[in-house]
């Protein structure tokens, strides 16, 4: 007969090699975030008939980084929520410190044209992720989701999921405008 300790101690380590391996399986397909996102080097097309300014949008090409701070926004234009930060997105593209940059998750690229034909467009860069290829490398989840690059880094310095507005997004910006701020 199998003593209470042993049975306690081997389900303990059975329970804590099962919970290890799938949380691995999960870190890795992105199904639960462990640690910080990284931008990954990736080129993505444009979006068909979006232009700012009179001129065509390019799409997302994580090698063209600047000195500004880069702003990365999940979106669809079939999202409510997505919809409701519109204006502070267009507050946001303003500000010439900022590089606004919008990636589209599972929607048409004629939608997404003719919604920011309507409403303005705040992008610098624009693609739709068909692959998602950036989705997956910056394990996003839920529409819409921000993410703050400072320059000089990959590495995502503030996360939100859900609508945004200027006193959830001004102080992630305020800190990543910093001279030394790192990510």
């Amino acid at each position: 007969m199998i003593s209470r300790r042993a049975f306690l101690g081997g389900s303990t380590f059975g329970s804590l090699a099962l919970l290890g391996v799938g949380g691995h399986y999960a870190w890795q397909t992105g199904r639960i975030q462990l640690g910080p996102a990284d931008l990954p080097e990736a080129t993505l097309p444009p979006v068909p008939g979006v232009t700012r300014d009179g001129q065509p949008v390019p799409g997302f090409a994580s090698a063209d980084r600047d000195a500004r701070v880069l702003l990365l926004n999940f979106w669809a234009s079939w999202c409510p929520y997505c919809r409701s930060e519109h204006d502070v997105l267009m507050k946001l593209s303003q500000n010439p410190r900022l590089k606004l940059v919008g990636i589209v998750s599972d929607d048409r690229e004629s939608h997404v044209a003719q919604y920011l034909r309507e409403h303005g467009n705040p992008y610098a860069a624009l693609s739709m992720d068909h692959q998602k290829v950036v989705i997956r490398a910056m394990r996003q989840r839920g529409l819409p989701t921000t993410m703050l690059v400072p320059p000089g880094t990959k590495r995502v310095a503030f996360r939100h999921v859900g609508p945004l507005s200027e006193p959830i997004i001004a102080p992630a910006i305020a800190g990543a405008l910093q001279p030394n701020a790192v990510g």
